[in-house]
């Protein structure tokens, strides 16, 4: 049976009903940034994940405000991957939103 001529199953369908790209790349990212694995990204993760991508490390702590103040919490706060695939959804209309996820890989 080919699955060529449903176009279901093809990941570079963003119209398939069971592939959302957006949805998995955020999910791929948000699963790199948890390094312990525990459904929640903390501030120490986004630090390092920082680090892994290249951002000079005297720019990191500007970063990490701003991306806790476009989060709307504290930087004790722990964000979940639900949390987190909202707040892809905001960059997708706010700029300066967007950077900070471009920082992070998406």
């Amino acid at each position: 049976v080919s699955t060529q001529s449903t176009g279901e199953i093809h990941p570079n369908k963003h119209h398939s009903p069971h592939t959302n790209m957006a949805d998995s790349s955020v999910e791929a990212v948000f699963k790199r940034i948890d390094t312990n694995s525990d459904g929640k990204v903390g501030k120490g993760e986004l630090i390092e994940a920082l680090k892994r991508k290249h951002v000079p490390e005297d720019k990191i702590p500007a970063f990490i405000a701003k991306l806790y103040s476009k989060f709307g919490v504290d930087e004790t706060h722990e964000v979940t991957l639900a949390e987190f695939k909202g707040y892809f959804e905001k960059a997708k209309t706010d700029p300066e939103f967007a950077e900070v996820f471009k920082h992070l890989g998406l």
